[in-house]
């Protein structure tokens, strides 16, 4: 195999890499859609000063973090032809093999954790490389091997992967980061199998691949101890543990163990000689259990309909979820006039009111609640003494599970100045403020037109919430003893959509 050539580099991947980003993108979306959605459904108000919060800290971290790397740089080598030629001449094969010629700043280092790192400053590209991580791979005996490692940071940043740095800074600032990393774990694995399988194809060597590998699972001290038919026993048991299986659902890496499996997949498919020479000195046992290993590692590049039933039940649940947070939007809890009308005769000259003396107004106020209500209706005979000024009539209805409250009540007046008296008589000195915070105030319709008051409070036994209807002239009392008063302000916003009063 040709070494200086350049790669095809899409059939490197991984194979089940694009359908991972796929169902981790839509998965994003739809949760952050489904959180913004019932983020405004609790305080608009606090969302939007949440979500400037969460700019402004997003903007000030990344200017935070791209000072505290380039202070780090201070005590960095710079790797170029004048400071480490032999390393240089590696980028340079490795970046003329992935045909990468996009500006990275390699630096070396005394000491770093993890040894290498990929990053960047100021939208640079960086990697820093502890200087005892290849120190010994720079002879050209291990050229093949510090050709691999380069090759897994190269192809990462051919492959962009270094942009799920900026997503996982949004989860973590947004607290999203453990609802979503089920979703999108299996794309970063992915990706970590992606850079093996590019920095295999830039080595073009077995043997180094393996050692390189090797490095990553037990370190280089003891990497050249490390017998593979007992990482190929390991790899057995792990593939048959179902604890480990589900432990890595929440890993944004593989297991070392997988990574070495998968490595030699795809040797076996670009190299099958080196692997049948590599095989040749294992035992049987040794080969039942690879083969059984990489026909698995096969099975999850390949497969797809576990993470198209994923995606699709993400997007429906999703869907299900902002719908009902959309219905308890504020803006759709207000009856809008073409979603309630007025059950009074029709005049060509002009309307009548909804409740007046010449009109039965019992039937009238039964009539503009929904059927389902209007069965456990009846007209009270006795209501309070401070809403008997100006009153028309009254009816009382229990067990209204339509409007989710416990009990209705409905008072209709013969003028506004009526209903507006009862309304004050009622609340007496409550403070005007929020429903949530036992208090009062003006309520408006979906178009921004006042069209009444509306009062909450607790009794002894029970959340209230009262509100009036201004143009037809009726109160609305409704309880219920196991609401607190932000569920009632909810119900509220339901049950003023319902009733055929505005």
């Amino acid at each position: 195999m040709d070494s200086t050539g350049p790669l095809q580099f899409e059939s490197l991947r991984f194979p089940a890499e694009p359908s991972r980003l796929a169902m981790a993108t839509v998965c994003v979306v739809c949760v952050s859609a489904v959180s913004v959605v019932w983020l405004i459904v609790i305080d608009v108000s606090s969302f939007v000063a949440g979500a400037i919060g969460l700019v402004i800290s997003l903007g000030v971290l990344w200017i935070a973090t791209q000072f505290v790397r380039l202070r780090r740089l201070g005590d960095a080598v710079l790797v170029g032809s004048g400071t480490f030629p032999y390393v240089q001449d590696a980028v340079e094969e490795v970046r003329r093999m992935l045909q990468y010629d996009r500006r990275v700043d390699i630096f070396v280092v005394p000491n770093l954790s993890p040894r290498i790192q990929r990053t960047s400053y100021f939208g640079i590209r960086v990697l820093l490389i502890e200087g005892g991580a290849i120190a010994d791979m720079t002879t050209p005996d291990r050229r093949p091997e510090l050709l691999f490692l380069l090759g897994t940071y190269f192809g990462a940043f051919k492959a962009k992967h270094d942009r799920q740095a900026l997503a996982e800074l949004v989860l973590d600032n947004a607290g999203m980061r453990k609802v979503l990393m089920p979703f999108v774990a299996p794309w970063l694995r992915a990706t970590v199998y992606t850079g093996d399988q590019i920095a295999y194809a830039c080595t073009r060597d077995f043997r180094a691949s393996l050692a390189a590998v090797f490095r990553v699972l037990v370190g280089r001290e003891l990497s050249d101890e490390l017998e593979a038919s007992g990482l190929i026993l390991q790899a057995g048991r792990v593939s048959r543990s179902h604890v480990l299986r589900v432990a890595e659902i929440f890993r944004s890496q593989p297991h070392a163990i997988n990574r070495f499996v998968n490595l030699l997949r795809f040797a076996q498919q670009v190299d099958p000689d080196a692997v049948l020479e590599f095989r040749a000195g294992l035992s049987p046992e040794a080969n039942r259990i690879l083969d059984e290993a990489l026909a698995r590692i096969a099975r999850i590049g390949r497969s797809t309909s576990g993470v198209t039933w994923v995606t699709v039940g993400v997007i429906a649940v999703s869907a299900i979820l902002a719908g009902v947070g959309i219905q308890a939007m504020p803006g759709q809890a207000q009856a809008s006039e073409d979603e309630i009308a007025v059950d009074a005769p029709e005049s060509p000259e002009q309307p009548t009111d909804p409740v007046t003396p010449s009109q039965d107004p019992i039937e009238l106020l039964v009539a503009v609640v929904p059927p389902s209500v209007a069965e456990g209706c009846a007209e009270l005979s006795l209501p309070a003494p401070q809403l008997t000024s100006g009153l028309v009539a009254a009816i009382g209805c229990s067990g209204t599970a339509s409007a989710d409250f416990d009990g209705l009540e409905l008072y209709a007046y013969d003028s506004t100045e009526g209903v507006a008296t009862a309304f004050a008589a009622w609340i007496g000195d409550l403070p005007e403020g929020s429903c949530g915070g036992q208090g009062w105030s003006a309520w408006t319709d979906g178009d921004d037109i006042e069209r009444g008051a509306l009062a909450c409070y607790y009794t002894s036994a029970d959340a209230v919430a009262l509100w009036t209807y201004d143009t037809t002239h009726v109160l609305v009392i409704a309880s219920d003893p196991s609401m607190s008063l932000d569920e009632a302000y909810l119900r509220w916003q339901y049950a003023a959509s319902r009733l055929a009063l505005v």
